[in-house]
């Protein structure tokens, strides 16, 4: 066993499976998710990627947007990627960039992209309308589902993280416990703005599969909620598609060897 992929949901798993590496589905169990890590690097592990959505914090960052981040925010310690691995994953992104870069600042500072973003034939470009304040493009690692656009503001404003999720902290201290390598690759699924709708959040299954009996269920009771949950849907699409185009563009290793 080399490298281990960690996730949250099974569709991230069969994206990030497609290769013959270990996949690990955390959906929010952190307790467990740590477990099979540490069993992993027991069983000679030697890299790990946390892989799969994220919520934006960033109010620039678009549904689709991938981030390959700096560096993971754990409350007040901040832990760095492995930066050979980040160049990796950036020399074979802008390998299949085809669009220039626009008018406006990067996300990140020039010649680092850490936010790209797919043309319409399918190439990536690094993104760009940032205010530009902030030096790194680090995902903040939260214990639970960060659903409410005010938090998701209060959030940014704190930490200065460009986007959120569950798993990548716990990568990160195994990594840093066992002092191997990791990288974060992250597709925004929900943008700043977005209030994640109750009954979705409530339809993830502990096995990071969508109930999708429940979900029909809760609509009924909240029907106000449906709206919502077809916006939720289209910005699923495009991070889909996003995470899906970066798995083929990156390789079954996922640049992690060069």
């Amino acid at each position: 066993m080399s490298l281990v992929i960690a996730t949250g949901m099974a569709v991230e798993a069969r994206i990030a499976g497609a290769g013959n590496f270990a996949t690990i589905v955390g959906a929010g169990q952190a307790g467990r998710l740590a477990a099979d890590l540490e069993a992993a690097v027991a069983g000679q592990a030697t890299r790990i990627l946390s892989f799969g959505f994220a919520g934006g914090l960033a109010p620039q960052l678009r549904a689709g947007d991938l981030i390959v981040p700096h560096g993971l925010r754990d409350g007040e310690i901040r832990l760095p990627c492995d930066p050979a691995w980040r160049a990796g994953m950036r020399r074979r992104l802008q390998g299949a960039t085809s669009a220039q870069p626009q008018d406006g600042r990067s996300l990140s500072s020039p010649g680092d992209e850490a936010v790209f973003r797919m043309s319409g034939d399918g190439g990536w470009r690094a993104a760009h309308g940032a205010s530009g304040q902030f030096e790194t493009v680090d995902i903040l690692g939260a214990d639970a589902p960060v659903a409410n656009a005010k938090e998701k503001a209060a959030l940014f404003a704190s930490s200065g993280a460009a986007a959120v999720d569950m798993e990548s902290a716990i990568v990160a201290r195994i990594a840093q416990r066992h002092r191997i390598p990791f990288a974060i690759l992250r597709v925004i699924l929900d943008p700043a703005d977005r209030s994640l709708p109750s009954v979705a959040l409530k339809a993830l299954g502990p096995e990071g599969t969508i109930d999708f009996a429940g979900l029909l269920v809760g609509l009924l009771a909240r029907p106000g909620q449906i709206f919502p949950l077809l916006r939720l849907a289209q910005d699923a699409r495009r991070a889909l598609l996003a995470l899906r185009q970066a798995g083929a563009v990156l390789g079954v290793d996922f640049a992690s060897l060069g």
